[in-house]
């Protein structure tokens, strides 16, 4: 399981990664980010990391990086195959 965050998200408390941290232990990868990692033009606070506040505009950047191991997961675990 993947869980995605940015750092002092109030709608992803501490307490949620930590719960799952401790539920589901190294069957967990926590993705936190940094709130200046999102995209500053986006109309809300830091919290939806593939959606609105990921920066297109930094291939190389953290929400760009995130995107990334989430599709790599997803491949993993679907068997899908090709681009």
């Amino acid at each position: 399981m993947i869980g995605l965050r940015f750092r002092r998200d109030p709608y992803v408390p501490d307490e949620r990664f930590e719960t799952l941290r401790r539920e589901f232990g190294e069957r967990f990868e926590p993705i936190e980010l940094d709130p200046a990692d999102a995209n500053p033009d986006a109309l809300t606070p830091p919290h939806s990391v593939l959606t609105f506040h990921l920066r297109d505009n930094d291939p190389e950047g953290p929400t760009r990086k995130a995107e990334a191991r989430v599709i790599a997961f997803l491949r993993k675990r679907l068997g899908a195959i090709g681009s």
